[in-house]
């Protein structure tokens, strides 16, 4: 059963990255009706994979129940806490934070930066917690122009060179984020992040045309990538606002761009094109 189970994850993940989420949420939906039926909740915790568990809870944020999907990732990082106990590996306690992770993904897309303030602040100091929690606290912090929380959150941690723009960009050391980005793109040249961060700065370097031209380079090179991030897709549409009067048409093409290569749950909303 564990071994049929591993299958279905790998075929619901798969599903997912494909952004076939309608079809992924139909078939977890009947693979958990069938679990239900015939297993025990005493022994469904010890067969059922637990991101399986999680890409059921992301069914409920594909389906627009955002507080579904808050309720559930809450009942399962309290599960986390309760099988912690009894790990001497660890195991759950690495769970549990990816689980608050992604808790806290969710508060800041919804723009509640207290919510996701106050479940980083306790799993950053923590001495397992991995320095991807504290970047993520710094970047927050960032948001709200708090410098001084800024560097005590970074303090004694080796920045990643996203961290180390923004920074730079927050105190407005604008020229010193281009390159660090720049040197970034190079050693990844698909990273929508660094593609994303680099036209900001290039905007706020006044280098607008550059900006535009960077993120349609990505986007013809690698668009069944790029047009699955919403934030990528917002930027280059703002992008052609302040370039012309023929946004609206640049617009479209990009709206094509997604409908051939984005799968389902893209909002259409990114592209800032009216109804």
């Amino acid at each position: 059963t564990a071994l049929i189970l591993d299958l279905w994850s790998l075929r619901l993940t798969s599903l997912a990255r494909m952004r076939l989420f309608n079809q992924a949420t139909a078939e977890c939906s009947n693979l958990y009706s069938v679990i239900n039926a015939i297993s025990l909740p005493s022994t469904r915790r010890q067969i059922v994979p637990y991101e399986l568990d999680v890409l059921r809870a992301r069914t409920m944020y594909w389906a627009g129940d955002i507080r579904g999907y808050l309720d559930e990732l809450v009942r399962l990082i309290r599960v986390c806490k309760s099988l912690a106990k009894r790990d001497e590996k660890g195991v759950w306690t690495e769970r549990g934070m990816r689980t608050g992770m992604m808790v806290v993904t969710q508060l800041i897309e919804m723009q509640d930066y207290p919510g996701a303030l106050a479940i980083l602040r306790p799993l950053a100091v923590s001495p397992t917690a991995p320095p991807e929690i504290r970047f993520a606290l710094a970047r927050i912090m960032m948001e709200a122009g708090d410098t001084k929380s800024v560097k005590l959150a970074l303090e004694g941690v080796e920045k990643d060179a996203i961290t180390m723009a923004l920074e730079a960009a927050m105190f407005g050391r604008w020229a010193d984020a281009e390159e660090i980005l720049r040197k970034a793109l190079e050693d990844e040249k698909d990273n929508v992040v660094v593609v994303n961060n680099l036209a900001v700065v290039l905007l706020s370097c006044g280098k607008l045309d550059e900006a535009i031209d960077l993120m349609e380079s990505m986007l013809k090179a690698s668009p069944a990538s790029f047009v699955a991030v919403e934030p990528f897709l917002y930027n280059l549409a703002t992008l052609y606002e302040l370039r012309s009067n023929a946004a609206v048409d640049r617009k479209r093409n990009m709206l094509r761009e997604v409908a051939q290569w984005g799968g389902d749950g893209i909002k259409t909303g990114a592209l800032k094109l009216s109804a």
